[in-house]
């Protein structure tokens, strides 16, 4: 490749593409892949001309930005999902929101659970309320209602069946 070649007239010179070409084979197999890095790298190295110190040591330059899209692309299919699903594909569905179905059942369950906890007998009732709705720890309940931490877990578990049997009919 001639020295005398502008950066710009230099990435679009055949030897170096040449070269880039090369190298981008060396750094993956795929052909495919090889050609993307090309584009990319001729891509960001127009966009990046101006950091370009000596245009001498443009093979070297243009080889590292290579060797980095190769790097970032090697990066992003690791954690890229296996497929792609697109917007179109998906439909109305995400633009629709929630389906209205099965809000309503939601909603019917979580009266369901409200109501039920209301009719349990209170030294049942106390013990979710603290657990499950105030979002205590097991110790933490124990402590409150001056129980032991094993009865407080059993306390919690058959409060959790009544709950349970409470609205099986319901929803």
């Amino acid at each position: 490749m001639s020295a005398s070649l502008s950066g710009r007239d230099a990435l679009t010179d055949p030897a170096l593409q040449r070269r880039l070409h090369r190298y981008a084979s060396a750094l993956c197999r795929r052909p495919a892949d090889v050609e993307d890095i090309v584009q990319e790298t001729l891509a960001s190295a127009l966009l990046k001309l101006h950091q370009l110190r000596d245009a001498d040591s443009i093979v070297a330059w243009v080889c590292s930005i290579a060797r980095n899209v190769y790097l970032q692309q090697r990066r992003t299919s690791l954690f890229a999902p296996q497929t792609m699903v697109s917007l179109d594909e998906i439909g109305g569905a995400a633009a629709a929101g929630p389906d209205p179905e099965r809000l309503t059942t939601c909603r019917m369950r979580m009266v369901a659970v409200r109501d039920a906890v209301r009719k349990l007998p209170p030294h049942y009732r106390e013990i979710v309320y603290l657990r499950d709705f105030s979002q205590f720890s097991n110790a933490e309940v124990a402590a409150r209602l001056g129980l032991t931490a094993d009865v407080a877990k059993t306390r919690l578990h058959r409060a959790h069946q009544l709950v349970r049997v409470l609205c099986r009919g319901r929803v």
